[in-house]
């Protein structure tokens, strides 16, 4: 399944999808996840998602950002319990991640956008699907109100302007999606490691209870 939604992943890429077309898609697989995993989340993928945005609101790089936004969104959709969902978002997840550096590298739209993740946690936390279906539409049309003429560019170009901005010239778009491609699995991987971790510590340091000592007849 991995490797067919890697082979679609490379087939946008080239088509050179625009920020329109992926947002059409995007909006009809996240609100819908945004709504299952409110239903469906267990309290470990609720806790993998905590400590995702408490990493990403230390992040210091667009690009570390970026990342952390990524395996955000990807955390919920697999919390949804959804396994044709979560083929169809690993299929789009480059895209996403180009369009991450986008969003991230606008100071305004940053600031609108990223507090909103809290929102969108904090639904999912409550088992809310009506609220946090609403936030996750909120979050993501932002970019029509705010991308401007980037809206119905190619999410390609915006990605390596972004890309050149921070790095420099010589930097390579293709380059920065295989090193994501590698980071978001493990980052995936490492935060239901952490949180699972911090599970065992807390059942470990409940008290025991007693077992009563034999008596005298």
């Amino acid at each position: 399944i991995e490797d067919g939604a890697r082979s679609l992943s490379e087939l946008y890429l080239l088509r050179d999808t625009t920020v329109r077309e992926l947002m059409e898609v995007r909006l009809m697989i996240e609100t819908h996840a945004a709504r299952g995993a409110a239903l469906h989340a267990t309290e470990l993928e609720i806790r993998a998602m905590r400590l995702c945005l408490d990493e990403f609101s230390r992040a210091h790089h667009v690009l570390e950002a970026a990342q952390l936004d990524l395996v955000f969104h990807s955390l919920i959709v697999r919390a949804a319990h959804n396994t044709v969902q979560e083929t169809m978002y690993s299929s789009i997840s480059a895209l996403v991640f180009e369009m991450m550096l986008r969003s991230l590298s606008d100071r305004e739209v940053r600031s609108i956008g990223a507090p909103m993740h809290e929102e969108v946690w904090n639904a999912i936390r409550d088992h809310a699907p009506d609220r946090a279906e609403a936030v996750m539409k909120e979050h993501l049309t932002l970019a029509e109100s705010l991308y401007g003429d980037d809206y119905n560019r190619s999410l390609r170009a915006l990605a390596s302007r972004e890309l050149r901005r921070s790095l420099g010239a010589a930097a390579s778009i293709d380059a920065i999606l295989t090193e994501v491609s590698r980071r978001h699995d493990a980052l995936m991987r490492s935060q239901f490691a952490a949180t699972t971790a911090q599970t065992t510590r807390g059942a470990s340091k409940r008290p025991q209870p007693q077992t009563a000592s034999p008596g005298m007849d």
